[in-house]
């Protein structure tokens, strides 16, 4: 005789948790760049929960889009090696989303030519720079941020030797903040730079948001007509 069971709304709640955890974590991917390329992000896609990790003997170096994007929120980004656009219109990183967290560590470069290095486009997430990692925004016409945080309860964090440096004629602002609501958070402990010399090139400029918090233990030095180290 078959042997037969009878699946209970407590199982059965529990088998489709189950489920929807592994196909969770199945779509998560972790995408590692350890050389020279060429196109954004590799080649591949991050849209959610997914990792980029570019090493020290990595680069990713674009000219017709940005060099790292992502989507989707709760992805991961790390940074020890390039990642570089010339275009004018792009960043060197993007992330569209909440809860994303950007490391850039080591000798990490970032350069972009006008846009940013680094804008985060959504609220909660983290941006790192340590070591003697660097954002350049290198455009004679400016008009580039080095990390554009445009949403809120964001966090930079600047430590060890890391440097934001804007060069051009034009605007060039070393940190940006854009959160209509704001509670970002921005830290530079000692030893950290921020150096820009267009006019009008502020350090860190607040365009937007309350309850912004701003610690700076560092340097930032503003040499252009009209620029603020600090405009709130």
């Amino acid at each position: 005789m078959p042997s037969s069971f009878k699946l209970n709304q407590s199982s059965a709640a529990f088998i489709l948790v189950s489920l929807f955890a592994l196909t969770s974590a199945a779509s998560a991917d972790d995408f590692t760049i350890d050389s020279a390329v060429t196109t954004e992000n590799g080649g591949n896609t991050l849209d959610g929960s997914d990792s980029i990790n570019v090493t020290s003997t990595g680069s990713i170096t674009v000219t017709t889009t940005a060099g790292i994007s992502t989507t989707g929120g709760t992805n991961k980004v790390t940074v020890s090696g390039t990642v570089s656009t010339t275009r004018p219109n792009m960043n060197a990183i993007l992330n569209v989303g909440n809860n994303n967290k950007t490391t850039a560590f080591g000798n990490a470069k970032i350069i972009a030519s006008k846009k940013a290095g680094i804008e985060d486009r959504g609220d909660n997430n983290v941006t790192t720079l340590s070591g003697n990692a660097s954002i350049e925004i290198t455009a004679a016409a400016g008009n580039g941020v080095g990390i554009d945080s445009n949403g809120n309860s964001n966090t930079i964090t600047l430590s060890d030797n890391a440097k934001i440096t804007t060069a051009g004629t034009n605007v060039g602002i070393g940190i940006q903040l854009m959160g209509a609501t704001g509670n970002n958070i921005v830290r530079m402990s000692r030893n950290t730079e921020i150096s820009t010399t267009g006019p009008s090139s502020d350090g860190i400029y607040v365009y937007d948001g309350n309850n912004n918090e701003i610690y700076i233990a560092g340097k930032v030095q503003v040499t252009g007509a009209g620029s603020n180290a600090l405009f709130i």
